[in-house]
């Protein structure tokens, strides 16, 4: 039976977000100078986290890359492999000017909304109330570079 790729990218995000997790607390406990004990709540919190984003942010992607193709159809493909008359291996050629609009699309609308996702679903994890969420959404500053 095989996984649904959407069901993989979830499984692989809860797993890396329990593993970031589990290391951001023991760096605190290094960094603290304490011992290290593991927050149980936390690492729960975060794992869930990546059940419920994940998924969309899966399909936000798929959505991206169906727009914005990252490689040129084979079509295109032959037909540039035909008219240079070059020796070429056969792989899809990168699309860049795609590949470019996907990643200023996605940091500017996909990091946006994955952030208040983000704060959304732990504010409610932690039980906070609803007010509360929307006061950290609102405070969120960008880092300019």
């Amino acid at each position: 039976m095989s996984v649904p790729p959407i069901a993989k990218a979830t499984l692989q995000a809860a797993v890396i977000n329990a593993g970031s997790n589990i290391l951001a607390q023991g760096i605190t406990a290094v960094r603290d100078e304490k011992q290290f004990q593991l927050d149980l709540q936390a690492l729960l919190q975060f794992t869930t986290c990546a059940f419920i984003v994940s998924p969309m942010t899966f399909l936000w992607l798929e959505g991206l890359e169906s727009y914005f193709p990252g490689n040129s159809e084979e079509k295109d493909v032959k037909e540039n492999r035909s008219k240079s008359k070059s020796k070429d291996t056969g792989s899809p050629k990168l699309n860049i000017k795609n590949t470019i609009a996907k990643i200023v699309i996605d940091q500017i609308i996909g990091g946006a909304w994955n952030t208040v996702l983000f704060i959304a679903t732990m504010g409610m994890l932690r039980g906070m109330e609803y007010e509360a969420i929307l006061e950290q959404i609102r405070n969120v500053r960008v880092l300019a570079i």
